[in-house]
């Protein structure tokens, strides 16, 4: 909370966290997990959702990234309102690795 604080002050950005780990693992109830926090304690964090499989955030076969709203269990912390979306039409990214690639940079 405080380096959160200390970039707002001095208009940088804050504290990103990358959640990676195989099949199962608890990625997406971590990331939930730590939205639902930062919720409450009064910050809006962007979630973006490079899974092209589960469809967290957004639909299955799109990477996509919005703001979180309300703390959630279980729900889209998105409300279902993506900020940004790419149509990729699959659901894994070794159908087209370059295509992948591009839509996330």
């Amino acid at each position: 909370n405080d380096r959160r604080e200390e970039a707002g002050r001095a208009s940088t950005r804050g504290p990103h966290v990358m959640v990676v780990g195989p099949k199962d693992a608890g990625k997406s109830a971590l990331v939930r997990t730590l939205v639902n926090y930062a919720l409450r304690s009064g910050w809006r964090p962007m979630q973006v959702d490079l899974d092209i499989g589960q469809g967290e955030i957004v639909p299955p076969g799109v990477i996509g990234a919005t703001r979180a709203g309300l703390p959630a269990g279980g729900q889209r912390r998105g409300g279902g309102q993506a900020a940004l979306m790419y149509f990729f039409g699959h659901i894994s990214p070794t159908h087209s690795p370059k295509h992948y690639r591009f839509l996330v940079r």
